[in-house]
């Protein structure tokens, strides 16, 4: 069956924003995102599962789950259609702040928060609804006030030990965590070209082999597994948000020189082809 994009209310997305209202029952297949993007997800209406790596959330309503970049996630099917907040936030509009690095390295790879977390929950819960009222009004600072919630609840999670500073023996691991960060953004600056293991290792003074392995225990997925969910994820941004590409030119961007090697993969990830893809997005945008 072909897959349907999500439904969402589709609102001032930006490099540094993106929200969703998701009341699709289907799920949405693995992916993951790249560079410094957190994501949110908050049920509203019904119940709702996630899966990140190997582990399975079961959200209830007014849940927070809290997924730090680079984790391979999907959103499982529902038995019925509910209503759930989804958001991705780059953590680098703070770049400048003295706690960045701090958050960008904390231990904890997945936050769930449930009403058992008491008042950290509330708060949390409480700051993300004050996010989306923003969202549907034009307030004067509406963005501005937006970050402001966002880092208040870094600084939430942070002092209730949630998201802990690096310590000194930590120190290794971080510095690893931010040479593979070099990697990835590596990658998204030359998607459009064709990539290869040998090539990126060489690139950063490393075997093929001695580079495939860092690559594998730092980010949890193979070096193809990643180009190829990096492509994907590139694929569904521009078919989305790119009216004026033509598929063929998307799949270029991507690195596909292949207009039938793109529409392949695109197929066996989501179900349908771009063309189809592109289509249906630009049909809920009109319902909205």
């Amino acid at each position: 069956m072909d897959r349907k994009p999500q439904t969402y209310s589709y609102i001032n997305q930006s490099k540094y924003l993106q929200w969703y209202y998701n009341t699709d029952y289907e799920g949405y297949p693995a992916h993951l995102h790249h560079g410094n993007f957190f994501e949110f997800i908050v049920p509203l209406y019904n119940d709702f599962e996630v899966m990140v790596e190997e582990k399975v959330f079961h959200l209830k309503e007014r849940d927070v789950l809290i997924i730090p970049p680079g984790k391979v996630h999907s959103l499982l099917p529902s038995k019925e259609s509910g209503g759930r907040i989804v958001f991705m936030v780059n953590m680098d509009f703070m770049c400048l702040c003295e706690n960045y690095s701090d958050i960008m390295s904390c231990r904890a790879p997945v936050l769930y928060l449930s009403r058992c977390n008491r008042g950290v929950h509330q708060e949390i819960y409480e700051l993300i609804l004050k996010m989306r009222n923003e969202y549907y009004h034009q307030y004067l600072f509406r963005d501005t006030y937006i970050y402001s919630l966002i880092l208040k609840i870094f600084v939430i999670l942070s002092r209730s030990g949630l998201y802990e500073p690096l310590v000194a023996d930590e120190s290794k691991v971080n510095k690893k965590r931010e040479y593979f960060l070099q990697v990835q953004e590596y990658l998204k600056i030359h998607l459009q070209e064709a990539l290869s293991l040998e090539a990126v290792a060489a690139e950063f003074g490393f075997s093929k082999y001695h580079f495939a392995r860092l690559f594998k225990d730092s980010i949890q997925m193979t070096f193809n597994q990643y180009l190829s969910a990096l492509r994907m994820e590139q694929a569904e941004q521009l078919l989305e948000h790119s009216s004026w590409l033509t598929v063929q030119e998307i799949g270029n961007r991507c690195g596909y020189n292949s207009y039938a090697a793109f529409v392949k993969a695109f197929k066996k990830q989501y179900g349908c082809t771009p063309r189809e893809y592109k289509r249906d997005c630009a049909y809920e945008k009109r319902q909205h």
